[in-house]
């Protein structure tokens, strides 16, 4: 008998330390998890019910070429005012143009890098 709860006992203490084990562990891999994601706690609010859009910010050389450009998604809209989040639109579009300035491009070839990659309706019709 003696035995037995001595076998128990250990029995108990192996399980409790395995479950201790496993729920220290699940909570560090949890806050690692958070921190891999730029967060140190859980966020007040789901990024999908933010009330303002994130907005790609441009400097003034980009700013100038975005004046040029037509959203290309399909909202049918010139590419400074819109803020679609479509493939091929407005934040895609901003930001290459963003990239290009960046690299040192001058207008001209920026413009022609936008009509390479998404085709000549990316700019504004002129009359004349």
């Amino acid at each position: 008998m003696a035995q037995r709860k001595k076998n128990f006992t250990t029995l108990s203490i192996i399980v409790a330390s395995l479950l201790i084990g496993f729920l220290v562990g699940y909570i560090a891999g949890f806050r690692y998890g958070m921190r891999l994601n730029g967060q140190d706690s859980l966020p007040a609010m789901p990024q999908q019910f933010q009330s303002q859009p994130s907005r790609i910010e441009l400097s003034s050389g980009a700013i100038e070429i975005v004046k040029e450009l037509n959203c290309i998604c399909g909202c049918k809209m010139e590419l400074l005012p819109c803020t679609c989040d479509e493939l091929k639109g407005s934040k895609e579009i901003k930001a290459f143009v963003q990239i290009l300035v960046g690299e040192g491009l001058s207008r001209s070839e920026a413009l022609g890098r936008l009509v390479e990659k998404y085709g000549q309706s990316v700019l504004i019709a002129k009359s004349s």
